[in-house]
């Protein structure tokens, strides 16, 4: 995801503003030190012009929580 946004020209402000969240908690999302929403992820993806799919293949790291898990499998069940 860094790197995608680094491509972009874009900063980790920039990100979170866009995000309308702090700093620090796109940092942490951005380093994969805590899991996100599917909403956030789709978000991000957008602003950075990829698809989500692009950013959870970013160096092996996944990051869906639990609950994002069992509501995509829940999803599909439908």
């Amino acid at each position: 995801m860094r790197e995608i946004r680094k491509n972009r020209r874009m900063t980790q402000s920039q990100m979170a503003k866009a995000l309308t969240m702090a700093k620090v908690s796109y940092g942490i999302i951005e380093r994969g030190q805590i899991g996100t929403s599917l909403k956030t992820l789709f978000n991000i993806a957008t602003i950075l012009n990829v698809s989500p799919a692009q950013l959870l293949l970013d160096k092996d790291e996944i990051f869906l929580t639990k609950k994002d898990i069992v509501a995509l499998y829940a999803q599909g069940e439908k």
